[in-house]
């Protein structure tokens, strides 16, 4: 199994890096048309995917309202395995049902691969730790 595991040390580095590129301080009106057109491309193939995270209001509200930071979730997920299994980056980026960078493998068959279900949302879940001796 290849690509990174998006571990808490990946993802605040991922996160500096994003702040250090401004692109949270861009709206869509800030954007270049060939920018804007990069961009509906990506939007039209995952949209499917992406819409849920702010709701479907469309690209430019989705766009203005992703990296807000007082901009809060439309709903809480369920906590799930996913929480405790790190996902790969790699799929993560490709997205759930794929199709946006090949030869990649999708979000369903690396959730599938690493906690044998599809969807691996936790009912009553008991984690415990014990120490070694």
């Amino acid at each position: 199994m290849g690509g990174a595991e998006l571990t808490p040390e990946i993802y605040n580095t991922l996160h500096e890096l994003w702040l250090a590129s401004g692109l949270q301080r861009m709206t869509w009106s800030s954007l270049s048309a060939e920018q804007q057109t990069v961009i509906a491309g990506l939007w039209q193939i995952k949209q499917g995917e992406w819409h849920w995270m702010r709701g479907n209001n469309g690209l430019k509200e989705s766009w203005d309202c992703q990296c807000r930071e007082d901009a809060l979730p439309l709903q809480e997920l369920p906590f799930d395995m996913l929480q405790l299994i790190p996902p790969r980056l790699d799929a993560e980026i490709n997205g759930y049902n794929g199709r946006l960078l090949h030869g990649v493998p999708d979000g369903f068959t690396d959730v599938v691969d690493r906690c044998g279900i599809k969807w691996p949302h936790a009912h009553n879940l008991d984690v415990s730790h014990s120490a070694l001796m």
